[in-house]
């Protein structure tokens, strides 16, 4: 459901700058944007495919390297000493939220993990800014809504669950 004007966002997090508090102001409006039925319908009949179809298209075109690497710039600009390790060692680094642990990778798709309390994958989750964004940007936007509104994040990400799988390798320490 799409959020009219700007969100309010939690004083939760005090070390985000000005700047990244509008741009996460932002990132929440367009994930809020892309999961109405109205969008979906509009990309749906201008192309005649589905609007994660449209997404993706538009993800994976090219994007300037200026726009990658101050993305990545801005990212590691707003991560924890902790998470900015994980990411400089492995390309991913984890968010604890309120309701679940997270592990964001440096991917397009189904990108965020939910990690179970073992330090198993449960699940894959799948919900980015709309309109073509460098990877750490996304990333970024990702971190700032689980930190700031996770009952959010869960509403419109997609799921893709991992239990008929069984255990896929643990990745974070056990609770």
């Amino acid at each position: 459901m799409a959020h009219a004007g700007t969100w309010s966002v939690a004083p939760s997090n005090q070390s985000l700058t000005t700047e990244s508090r509008q741009r996460l102001n932002i990132e929440m409006d367009r994930f809020a944007q892309f999961q109405t039925q109205e969008w979906q319908g509009r990309v749906a009949g201008a192309f005649g495919i589905s609007a994660m179809e449209e997404m993706a298209r538009v993800r994976l075109a090219p994007m300037s390297e200026t726009a990658t690497s101050r993305a990545r710039a801005l990212l590691l600009e707003n991560l924890s000493p902790k998470q900015k390790a994980q990411f400089l060692l492995k390309d991913w680094f984890s968010v604890d939220g309120k309701l679940n642990r997270y592990r964001i990778r440096y991917s397009t798709t189904y990108n965020v993990d939910v990690i179970n309390d073992g330090g198993f994958v449960s699940s894959s989750l799948c919900a980015v800014p709309l309109g073509r964004v460098p990877i750490p940007d996304s990333m970024l936007a990702q971190k700032l809504v689980l930190e700031n509104d996770e009952e959010l994040f869960m509403r419109v990400a997609h799921t893709l669950s991992f239990s008929m799988f069984g255990d896929v390798g643990q990745i974070l320490p056990a609770r």
